[in-house]
Order: C-alpha cells, then sequence, then structure tokens
C-alpha cells in the first residue's frame, strides 16, 4: 500500500485469507469485510482504514489488526464502509492507448 492506492477485499462464501494487509501502516485507504462463516487468519501485523466483519471471523494468530488507527479486539464484530475507487481515464500506456501486441497465450 502507498498513499494513492485503495483496496477493497470482500471474503464471501466461506472463503478464507490467510495472510497481512498493509502491515507497513501506509496511509492508503483499505476496506476489509468479512461475511458471517468466512475467515481472515493474520500472519503479521494489519492496518486497515474499516472493518465489516462478524464476532468470531478474525484469527489475529498473535499478531495485532489497527482499524482506523485503533486496536481491533479478538471476537468483536465490527461495521465499516468500503472506500470509493476512482479509476483513471489513461490504461497506463504513454499515449492513452492499449499497448501493442497480442496477450500471452493461454498454456496447454
Amino acid at each position: 500500500m502507498d498513499s494513492v492506492s485503495t483496496l477493497n477485499l470482500y471474503l464471501k462464501e466461506s472463503s478464507s485469507f490467510t495472510g497481512a494487509i498493509n502491515s507497513d501502516g501506509e496511509s492508503g485507504s483499505v476496506y476489509v469485510e468479512i461475511e458471517d462463516g468466512s475467515t481472515w487468519t493474520l500472519t503479521g501485523d494489519s492496518y486497515v482504514s474499516s472493518l465489516t466483519c462478524a464476532k468470531g471471523s478474525i484469527n489475529l494468530n498473535g499478531h495485532k489488526l489497527y482499524v482506523n488507527g485503533k486496536e481491533y479486539k479478538s471476537g468483536t464484530a465490527s461495521t465499516g464502509e468500503a472506500m470509493e475507487i476512482t479509476v483513471s481515464s489513461s490504461s497506463g500506456a504513454p499515449d492513452g492507448n492499449k499497448p501493442e501486441g497480442n496477450p500471452p497465450a493461454k498454456p496447454d
């Protein structure tokens, strides 16, 4: 994450995520939503701007989770709001056009 990054992460339909998010605590915007029955297991301290989750959906695994600068307490529910994402009109190419060439072939 950096100051111009935005991430909205949704864990739904009994999905699970094992990892850390924004472990450096950079100033980007991060929203995490964990549907009841899905889980997030931390592998390092994580920093998010907003969080929506059911009780027991986050396994801190010995690490800390900070939501908008405040430490999350294990086993609690939370209600937050997703981040607004703006997309630039540029495709990333210098002239705004798609890069030339064909996409890589799919492996057999």
